[in-house]
């Protein structure tokens, strides 16, 4: 069973990205040293990514904390799925 507030994380990361042109998993990935898979298991939900990245998705990436943190509605949303 995967964690609500790690989906909900999850979707607000991708979200976030998709709304800014031109910037892939890919691209990301890139930028701050991960591997395109990596960043796709955090998009997910399946990994709990430890504070230093996402300082890099934050600073390399330009997908702020403050943007890709979910809120409490949205990790609600998510405990349904789960």
């Amino acid at each position: 069973m995967k964690d609500p507030v790690l989906v909900a994380f999850g979707k607000c990361l991708k979200w976030h990205r998709k709304r800014r042109e031109g910037l892939t998993q890919k691209k990301v990935a890139k930028l701050c040293g991960f591997h395109p898979d990596y960043l796709s298991l955090m998009e997910k939900g399946e990994i709990n990514p430890p504070l230093t990245d996402l300082v890099k998705l934050q600073y390399k990436a330009g997908l702020y904390l403050d943007l890709v943190i979910p809120a409490e509605e949205e990790i609600e949303e998510a405990k349904e799925e789960c």
